[in-house]
């Protein structure tokens, strides 16, 4: 009897790693972070952009022109702030991660809109924003 592989083994046996993730977790403390900081009158929202991208080429296209379609914008920050009629954003990196190049347009495209929005990889950063921004002391 032939021994079954998971993917995980499979991916493992190519040389390639599973995929860890990096960001997830530092999101996860920002997130807790300005939550317990912010006034009660503060929203907080995470508006996710992935996308499932299993499948072949087409099925893909068809995901992303449907997610679109629906109003998805790719490169959209992180965590949207909402106080007092203003509109804040956090785009949370991992210490080694980089902004692309739909991010970039956006963070262009929402201080034009005079919406403030910082990049951050840490609780410390986050802080530092909220500082600057006068959302707390």
């Amino acid at each position: 009897m032939t021994e079954r592989m998971t993917a995980a083994d499979l991916i493992a046996a190519q040389g390639k790693g599973p995929r860890v993730d990096r960001e997830g977790p530092i999101h996860k403390s920002i997130l807790e972070y300005v939550l317990t900081v912010l006034p009660r009158r503060a929203v907080v929202h995470h508006s996710p952009n992935e996308l499932n991208m299993a499948g072949d080429a087409k099925s893909r296209a068809i995901a992303i022109s449907k997610a679109k379609a629906l109003g998805m914008v790719p490169g959209w920050p992180d965590l949207e702030i909402m106080i007092d009629g203003q509109a804040y954003f956090l785009e949370i990196k991992a210490e080694s991660g980089t902004v692309s190049k739909d991010q970039i347009a956006v963070i262009s495209r929402l201080r034009v809109a005079g919406c403030r929005i910082q990049v951050v990889n840490s609780i410390d950063g986050a802080r530092r924003a909220l500082q600057e921004w006068g959302l707390i002391p």
